[in-house]
């Protein structure tokens, strides 16, 4: 009898999950009350994640997920939240709101060289070509990235571009992120703050100064765009080109990376 008890109340939970496929929230700081925006979400080892919108809500489809997968929520600068999907659904019935808090990190020091003459250079490809590009999956959060090779230390980025070869959205907003490399994929984001660009054109450059974001490397990164949000529906295509420095791609937010055997037009401008 005990054994058909629990049968049963195991059915009705999986008929609950399948009924109830879309799980809503908010994210907000922990000391503040101010919601998080573009908050990475994403189940573990199941390509299925998104990202919070600008005002802290987030929707999750647990449709195709079972209660003990593992979903976790990732933002710079907080503290990553863990749950399993059955703790995560009772959670957010008792309370909607999700509080992140924050991670004080102590900065590395900042070393600098005096040199009486820099150099600045491009690195990457200024390809723009339109009939070789590659598009974001279906999902925010999903990311396109390529490698890019540091020869000097203390190398100071400047300037990012990528050529944008088609957008039909009345605007897209993006994450620009840098990353060092592990087995040839992104690893640990160099960035200790977002950056964001918003892109209105139909095509042509996508430009971002970062001088004021002090971001100085000494060896190979990896360097991303990230699509977060958007207005209207469409389609974002970047220049591609065959090439040996692979497309790093992840279909959703937390997803593991893969490599595609063709390289991205993002280029960077830097000093040493």
């Amino acid at each position: 009898m005990q054994n058909t008890i629990t049968l049963i109340f195991i059915l009705l939970l999986k008929i609950g999950y399948s009924q109830n496929s879309i799980i809503n929230g908010v994210l907000l700081d922990k000391n503040t009350n101010e919601s998080l925006s573009y908050v990475n979400i994403g189940v573990l080892k199941k390509g299925i994640g998104t990202v919070s919108k600008s005002n802290g809500s987030f929707s999750l489809n647990i449709k195709h997920i079972q209660e003990t997968d593992t979903v976790k929520f990732s933002a710079l600068g907080y503290k990553p939240l863990i749950f399993s999907v059955k703790n995560l659904v009772e959670k957010l019935n008792n309370n909607p709101n999700l509080k992140m808090e924050e991670n004080i990190e102590v900065l590395d020091e900042v070393i600098i060289v005096s040199k009486k003459e820099w150099k600045e250079k491009t690195l990457g490809s200024e390809t723009k070509s339109t009939s070789m590009t590659m598009g974001f999956s279906s999902n925010l959060g999903s990311e396109l990235g390529r490698r890019i090779n540091i020869s000097r230390k203390h190398t100071h980025i400047l300037k990012f571009k990528a050529n944008v070869a088609l957008n039909t959205y009345k605007s897209i907003k993006l994450r620009l992120n840098f990353y060092t490399i592990k087995n040839g994929l992104p690893n640990e984001k160099i960035n200790r703050e977002n950056i964001y660009v918003n892109f209105f054109d139909k095509s042509g450059s996508l430009t971002v100064d970062l001088e004021k974001y002090k971001l100085v490397v000494s060896d190979d990164i990896i360097v991303t765009l990230e699509w977060v949000d958007n207005y209207g529906d469409g389609q974002f295509r970047i220049s591609s080109r065959l090439g040996t420095s692979g497309i790093k791609q992840k279909d959703a937010s937390l997803d593991s990376w893969r490599t595609l055997p063709f390289t991205l037009g993002y280029n960077i401008l830097v000093r040493y």
